[in-house]
């Protein structure tokens, strides 16, 4: 049987449920016609003609029930059913057909309709939340109460993803941005401010709120958008820090010169064993002005270049041996020992041969101020089993180097700070030694360009260890890993 038979077959009520419905309402109305004929005396003609008349009518009524409940069954079917919308729209109009056709033709019109509204309405709806969870800052949709009522990717990565429905307050406790969001949303308008995050990681924001309305009779909501101005705070923050520092070195040596030329046109002007005094301090304060513009000039050089990674292969053993030459002399003052080891066929580096002993003079150099007298410093080339944790690239070959010296050692806590610029662990030693406070940031910003690692092992009383990883020179033909991370 056709898909139309089905229709028709399920449509059209059975004889025998007509027959049934039928017969039973006209014996109901013919006794009630014998009633009506007992007490009114109408004729029986006339009363068997009513009588024949109701039953037809009869029969035409349970003929279109079944035939109206059928429809219904099909219409709510293709409702619930929306993987089978067009089978159920198609069996629907036939049916309908089957009564009224301009009538069919003009629901399943509707049907379709109505089921291309709720497609664009859905695609309407991915799109609008694709945009909104693109948006890279934190967005937040308020009620006329406060409540969030929606939230981008971002919000609920930085305030967790259960916020829908709970009060602003409650979500930010900042008090100042608080008053800011209940003031928009009871006089509108659009309001700013700033404010830093009381947890354990310091973040600051900036709060945009705007008001908003769907329609002119809707009551006024608002929408958040948080601005993480942290990255912009620190950079201010270790500006006005490099700056203060900087003045502040070189304020200390200018200090003295003025101090001493000042003594030797007055007081000792002819006094010839002063003279001879204070130029050597002097000398010695502009040597250490020197090498501190030196240092400066050489950290904003590294830093306008940090972004371009070299690309030579640079023999490490070569450049550390080279290192180790230059700074026997240096050495030998102090009575240390400057000892090499490198492992046979060590691979080349990628990287740029002049930064590259930069790093190593001045990571051999520390040891050497920092080392005990009668001591040894080790440098030590070799290609790690593991590539450390702190390394930006896991699927790579490196090669490392470390300078170990037997000094006193470095606390732990000192340790996360000793690249900071100016930082020192011990001010008045560094400076009686003639360090300027920038040699391990430049070492930090030199790895940085390398797309290296640099970590620092320190114990009490035994001596520090510093250690690059760099990574390998590699042909194209050459790039499968061979080291993972620990």
């Amino acid at each position: 049987m056709d898909d139309a038979g089905q229709v028709k077959q399920r449509v059209r009520p059975p004889l025998g449920q007509i027959v049934v419905w039928a017969g039973s309402l006209s014996l109901a109305f013919v006794a009630a016609l014998l009633v009506l004929r007992f007490f009114i005396q109408l004729p029986w003609l006339q009363t068997l003609s009513i009588g024949f008349l109701f039953a037809v009518f009869a029969a035409a009524a349970v003929y279109y029930h079944f035939a109206i409940r059928d429809l219904l069954i099909a219409w709510l079917s293709a409702r619930t059913e929306p993987s089978q919308t067009l089978s159920r729209n198609t069996a629907v109009e036939r049916a309908l057909g089957y009564y009224d056709r301009d009538l069919a033709a003009k629901l399943a019109n509707v049907d379709r309709l109505w089921h291309d509204y709720v497609a664009d309405f859905q695609q309407s709806e991915r799109l609008q939340r694709a945009i909104f969870d693109t948006i890279p800052e934190p967005l937040i949709l308020l009620d006329t109460r406060a409540r969030v009522q929606a939230a981008n990717r971002a919000a609920y990565e930085r305030f967790g993803k259960r916020i829908l429905g709970f009060d602003i307050h409650q979500i930010l406790r900042q008090p100042a941005a608080s008053s800011l969001i209940s003031k928009v949303l009871k006089n509108g308008g659009s309001e700013i401010i700033e404010f830093e995050t009381t947890s354990i990681s310091r973040h600051f924001f900036a709060l945009h709120v705007d008001s908003y309305r769907v329609d002119d009779g809707s009551p006024r909501a608002a929408l958040l958008l948080f601005t993480d101005l942290t990255d912009l705070k620190r950079a201010e923050q270790m500006r006005g820090d490099f700056i203060a520092n900087a003045s502040h070195e070189l304020r200390t040596p200018l200090a003295s010169m003025i101090g001493f030329i000042e003594t030797l046109q007055g007081p000792a002007k002819e006094d010839d064993e002063a003279r001879e005094q204070f130029l050597d301090i002097m000398r010695a304060q502009a040597g250490r002005m020197s090498r501190l513009v030196e240092d400066l000039l050489s950290l904003s050089r590294i830093e306008s270049i940090e972004h371009t990674r070299p690309t030579d292969a640079i023999s490490l053993p070569a450049v550390l041996e080279s290192v180790r030459v230059g700074l026997a002399i240096a050495a030998q003052r102090q009575n240390i020992t400057l000892s090499l080891a490198c492992e046979p066929d060590l691979p080349a580096v990628r990287g740029d041969g002049d930064q590259i002993a930069q790093v190593a003079q001045n990571l051999v150099e520390n040891a050497i101020k920092y080392g005990r007298p009668d001591s040894v410093v080790t440098i030590h080339a070799y290609q790690p089993s593991r590539v450390p944790l702190a390394f930006p690239d896991t699927d790579i070959r490196v090669v490392s180097f470390a300078v170990s010296d037997q000094g006193q050692g470095i606390p732990e806590s000192d340790l996360p700070r000793l690249t900071e610029r100016f930082y020192r662990v011990d001010t008045a030693r560094s400076r009686e030694l003639g360090g300027t406070g920038l040699g391990l940031a430049i070492v930090k910003h030199i790895v940085t360009r390398h797309r290296g690692a640099l970590s620092v092992e320190s114990e009490l009383g035994v001596g520090s260890t510093f250690t690059v990883t760099l990574p390998q020179f590699m042909t194209p033909k050459d790039t499968s890993p061979v080291v993972n991370r620990p």
